[in-house]
């Protein structure tokens, strides 16, 4: 291999010593080369050599860890390859494997893993993985929800007023989820949460405020390009005696603007609000007629328009006079207090949650990690002295995806930050939602590059050894013009230009293609997948890539192209259309481990082992490849036996598939209860040959790996849990109804002859010679109006819902965080595109659909004011709609662009110096994919009948329409009538209080479960032994048989109602069941036709007895209760629906419900 030629900013950053460093390293820039290289030679420095064990090397993801590693033992092969009696190298290359170069999450884990004595907790603690952190983060919110509910304190109420959320408690706890997460992104989590409440116990006036400053601020840059725009439109007319009159309108435009910028300077608030509704403008002149200026008049109107706009509209962003903002601060302190509250709470019950489960996700982590470094003033431990002490130099890399918290770390272990190495680049920061900070990486790189600073350093790489200069030139002239430290967060200047470093043979190259689709032109059968699709089949039968293994030009291939989207949408739609033509292509799903048809089957399997009488499963398990029943097979099954379950029908049945399923059945069944789940789950796989069948069908190698995928769940659940089989099915049945869902397997290699899609995220990092970018014509990159924002500069906003008037109003805290939300989002939006068009190598293809409501030519004419000027304005950047139009405002001055701005009304300027050439393609209307246009415009009479029965249809009501907003499926815990009571959240109290081990839920299942699986005569007689052998059994925890009340059970066992339990020939316990229901049981307003719509059921009797020929059905309530009427009240419905059940469940009928309060100590009837 060839002798690696550094640039002589690379040798800069591999050889600068003694002081600490901030690389900026552009995309291609060989980043990783550079690190390595840096390492190597500190290990191998004659004069200063430094041991791999005193370097600690921290990537962003795991799979970069081991690169770096790999790399670095490929190069410390090579330096001993050329001195192989070195005794140093050997050392450092076996030294190697237990060199610190890890991800940041693996390394916080190690840091406390090893020092677990010092944060008083056990070493064998866990990670939660994503689903389960899901499950336990939203039963913590759900009992929060239930504490201040319970607690209905006014400002609580007050809170979900102003929220609106009086019906749903959702909205609260989405906005406690996020402020959680949010505040974990800080150093100290706490005191973020107080920081926002203090922000609203402030006198000063609201001019003088975080909130108001950021609104002025704001206020002088939409001005400005106001100014911009006027002084443009200033420069076309002077000079022309026909347009005198004009150019005295925009001069007096001019002086409004100074006014109301003199004005937002130096008056107060109200001063303002009251400048800002009383401007006024001169009439802008008719044109003359005839006057050869009438296109140049209407031209500056439009200018004129926009800067006009600009200005008065100023006043949506002046929400509140001072008075006002007075007003809300008062009132809303107790709110934003009462909020923070809750997030402390829920964090509490978060917190125990997990340290129940032994387990911790990997913001706790982090947070222990600071907690060992960091004492409570602030200062270092010894611990991190100790470790600076270990570290020679720490090393990152992608450090503008850091945040607050991880750079704490970091600092601390540092020699005073004089032996740090961080490498990143802000134009390829794109995390924001896992709340990345840039501006920590921006705060170093600005401190350190001050030429007084002798401790530190920056040095920017910015060559790119990956794509072509035509490619590169494309960029940085769109770049240029967009990306600046207002919207972007750095300044793309010549210093960030991408600069050619790359060795392609000389070639011409058309760098970039556009191609916009008109969605209301465009056939039925044609659209953006399509035409993707299309481009796909032409590049790989006409297109060449360059080669440098075999340095040549090749034909493409699969590989050799990505198709990029901003979100998965559109992905699968284009791998269907792709299969359809039978190119090879490939979407690594994210989610979906669920719906996979071979693990649906296990699952059905497992479930019915754990109960036959579920209807639903049990289909899914006979009909799968592994018993092979048919739909007619299964229909004579249930022909054979209408009224009962269909496990009574195959149970009876003496057909041989039916024989035979009952023989495998029935030893699943018996070894279900002594063996693991992971080793039952094996056991089905070696008996049946699923594995085998699985693999021999289509994407055979994905449906095993998901099987496998299966099994490690298993056993990652039961590392934790004792439950054995039915605890694992509640578990995937509470990961279903969350909708928490698993990655499912990926089973093609890296080099796969295959198209690849995926989303921008996905492609950091990787590079392809032909990338096309698309569905850039959504317009999602305006900022949505949530009822919450978050900001780092101002803090939180809230928008307030007035219960008089039934309206939401922004508050001017809300104006702020929103205003600031605008300039973050829209500069993370922009790095997504840098790091999207980077990742071409030879060409980029770019495509968007253009919203039906509009046409290209409507868009094209919208950017004409933007046209004129040399760079996209900040505020023109943030009303910007999507990305295509972001591209297309730089890109419609390019030269080869004709075909676009002849569709335009207006002329606009043409960049003929451009160093690239373009290619622009629009499918409207007047293109060859329309049908010709009809010349003759004749008058046609309308057909009245036709008129007729288009009226129909138009006023067409949808008789089913009221069951469009039921759900399909329902817990029958869910009829209870709890669901249309308004104060339920108010009144109803947990059975227990919230001290001790176990939340109040988890002691109401404890007593359920006691009652599930106590032998109920042991029980009454020794209730103490009967609880030590549930407990050593493994069928109760420890935590579960201490907080069972003895009383409350025993006065259960002396009840007149128990002795009727125990006299019954038959008693069943926990009998699940799932059957179809009547509509109207659910939602009564529904009667008739509609009524009888039938809806999925779902449920847990927990206990039924046959009494005098009948069933009677009881069910276990721990609710702290003032009377069994409350409880008549709440479960009435919920009852009903078990009586249903239990007369198909049982084939009889049923006498009497029975509701029991351990509470009370009582049993309530309710009326059949």
């Amino acid at each position: 291999m060839a002798e690696i030629k550094w640039n002589d900013e690379q040798k800069a950053a591999i050889d600068a010593r003694n002081k600490s460093i901030a690389v900026s390293a552009a995309a291609g820039s060989g980043k990783t080369a550079v690190l390595v290289e840096r390492i190597i030679r500190k290990i191998c420095d004659s004069k200063n050599p430094v041991k791999v064990e005193n370097l600690l090397v921290v990537t962003f993801t795991k799979a970069a860890a081991n690169e770096m590693r790999e790399r670095l033992y490929k190069a410390l092969e090579k330096r001993i390859a050329e001195t192989p009696n070195d005794r140093w190298l050997l050392r450092q290359r076996s030294l190697l494997p237990m060199a610190d170069i890890k991800n940041m999450d693996q390394f916080f884990n190690a840091l406390v893993k090893d020092n677990f004595h010092q944060l008083g907790i056990t070493p064998d603690y866990r990670i939660l993985d994503e689903s389960e952190r899901i499950l336990l983060e939203n039963e913590s919110l759900s009992e929060c929800a239930d504490i201040f509910y319970d607690e209905d304190s006014p400002q609580f109420r007050e809170l979900l007023e102003i929220l609106d959320s009086a019906k749903s408690d959702t909205l609260v706890t989405e906005i406690i989820r996020k402020l959680s997460k949010y505040a974990d992104s800080f150093m100290n989590p706490d005191a973020w949460l107080e920081g926002i409440k203090q922000s609203y116990n402030s006198s000063l006036p609201v001019k003088e405020s975080v909130f108001g400053k950021a609104i002025i601020d704001y206020s002088l840059k939409r001005l400005d390009y106001a100014e911009e725009i006027v002084n443009c439109a200033i420069n076309l007319v002077e000079g022309d005696d026909e347009l005198v009159k004009e150019l005295d309108a925009l001069n007096s435009d001019l002086g409004v603007i100074d006014s109301v910028r003199q004005t937002v300077f130096s008056s107060d608030w109200d001063s303002i609000i009251q400048c800002l509704s009383n401007i006024k403008y001169v009439r802008y002149p008719n044109s003359k007629k005839g006057a050869e200026d009438t296109q140049l008049h209407k031209m500056v109107k439009v200018f004129r328009d926009k800067a006009k706009k600009l200005v008065t509209d100023l006043s949506y962003s002046y929400v509140a006079s001072q008075q006002e903002y007075s007003d809300d601060m008062q009132r809303l302190y107790p709110v934003i207090s009462k909020l923070v509250e809750a997030v402390f709470s829920f964090r509490k019950i978060y917190a125990q949650k997990k340290l129940d489960e032994n387990a911790y996700d990997f913001s706790d982590i982090l947070h222990l990690a600071i907690k060992l470094l960091v004492d409570a003033d602030g200062k270092p431990t010894d611990m991190a002295l100790e470790l600076r002490e270990k570290y020679d130099e720490i090393l990152i890399d992608e450090y503008q995806d850091t945040n607050e918290a991880q750079d704490a770390v970091f600092c601390t272990l540092s020699k005073q930050e004089k032996n740090l190495f961080l490498v990143g680049d802000i134009k390829q920061s794109i995390y924001g939602f896992r709340l990345a900070m840039p501006q920590v990486f921006i705060n170093k790189i600005n401190e350190w590059k001050k030429p007084e600073l002798k401790t530190a350093d920056y040095i920017c790489l910015g060559s790119n050894y990956r794509s072509r200069a035509e490619v590169l030139e494309c960029i940085n002239y769109f770049f240029e013009r967009t990306m600046t430290s207002e919207v972007g967060e750095i300044d793309y200047d010549g210093e960030q230009a991408l600069k050619y470093g790359a060795e392609y043979p000389e070639k011409k190259v058309v760098p970039i293609e556009f191609t916009l689709l008109e969605k209301k032109s465009m056939p039925e059968d044609y659209n953006e997948i399509t035409c993707i699709a299309d481009k796909i089949e032409k590049i790989l039968e006409t297109q060449t890539v360059y080669d440098k293994d075999l340095k040549m030009q090749r034909k493409a291939e699969p590989k050799d192209i990505c198709v990029l989207f901003r979100s998965n949408g559109p992905c699968k739609d284009l791998l269907t259309e792709l299969e359809k033509r039978d190119v090879p292509a490939y979407y690594e799903v994210s989610s979906g481990f669920f719906d996979s048809k071979e693990v649906q089957t296990v699952i059905s399997l497992l479930k019915i082992i754990d109960n036959p009488l579920q209807d639903v499963p049990l289909v899914t398990a006979l009909m799968s490849p592994i018993f092979g029943f048919t739909p007619d097979d299964v229909a004579l099954l249930r022909i054979a036996d209408r009224k009962n379950k269909l496990y009574y029908a195959l149970e009876k049945s003496t057909d041989e598939k039916c024989v035979n399923f009952m023989r495998e059945y029935s030893q699943y069944k018996r070894l279900s209860t002594v063996l693991s789940v992971q080793e039952l789950i094996r056991t089905i796989y070696d008996t049946t040959g699923y594995l085998s069948v699985v693999s021999s069908l289509s994407n055979g190698e994905t449906r095993r790996l998901n099987l496998m995928l299966l099994l490690s769940y298993a056993a990652g659940y039961e590392e934790n849990s004792s439950q054995g089989l039915s605890g694992f099915m509640r578990y995937i049945e509470r990961c279903e109804e969350s909708k928490t869902d698993f990655s499912p397997a990926v089973s093609v290699p890296e080099g796969a002859q295959v198209v690849r899609i995926m989303t921008i995220h996905k492609s950091k990092g990787l590079e392809f010679p032909i990338v096309v970018l698309s569905g850039l014509g959504s317009e999602k990159l305006s900022v949505s109006d949530e009822s919450l924002k978050i900001s780092s500069k101002t803090g939180v906003g809230l928008m307030v819902c007035d219960s008089r008037n039934f309206k939401k109003y922004k508050t001017v805290q809300y104006q702020a965080a929103y205003t600031d939300a605008l300039f973050s989002n829209y500069s993370e939006e922009l790095r997504v595109l840098y790091v999207a068009m980077t990742r071409a190598k030879e060409k980029l293809y770019v495509t968007a659909s253009i919203n039906a409501k509009t046409t290209v030519k409507n868009k094209l004419d919208g950017m004409l004011v933007s046209s004129y000027l040399d760079r996209l304005n900040p505020i023109e950047i943030i009303s910007t709609s999507s990305f295509m139009d972001l591209l297309l405002k730089v890109y419609i001055k390019h030269k080869d662009a004709d075909s676009l701005r002849k569709l335009m009304t207006y002329s606009i300027p043409v960049d003929s110096q451009v160093p690239f050439e373009c290619v622009f393609e629009a499918v409207t209307e007047a293109s060859e994919r329309s049908e010709a246009v009809q010349t003759k415009n004749e008058e046609y009479k309308p057909d009245e009948e036709i008129l007729k029965q288009i009226n129909e249809r138009t006023h067409f009501s949808y008789k089913y329409e009221p069951l469009s907003v039921c759900t399909a499926k329902k817990a029958a815990s869910s009829f209870n009538n709890l669901d249309n009571d308004e104060s339920f959240f108010a009144t109803a109290v947990p059975e227990f209080s919230q001290t001790g081990g176990l939340n109040a839920a988890e002691k109401g299942t404890a007593v359920h479960r006691f009652m599930e699986v106590c032998d109920f005569s042991l029980a009454r007689s020794d209730f103490g032994a009967e609880l030590d052998r549930l407990v050593s059994t493994g069928k109760l925890s420890e935590q579960q048989a201490q907080v069972i009340d003895r009383k409350m059970i025993a006065d259960f066992f002396e009840s007149p109602l128990y002795k009727r339990i125990a006299a019954s020939p038959k008693v069943y316990r926990e009998q699940k069941f799932t059957m179809f229901v009547p509509l109207k049981l659910a939602q009564p307003e529904l009667q008739g036709e509609l009524g009888e719509e039938k809806i999925l059921v779902q449920g847990v009797i927990d206990c039924a007895f046959e009494e005098n020929g009948s069933m009677v059905v009881l069910d276990y309530k721990t609710d702290r209760v003032k009377s069994t009427d409350e409880l008549e009240k709440r479960y009435t419905n919920q009852l009903h629906i078990y009586k249903l059940a239990a007369q198909q469940l049982f084939n009889t009928d049923v006498s009497q419900l029975l509701l029991y309060s351990f509470k009370l100590s009582e049993e309530k009837e309710i009326k059949i």
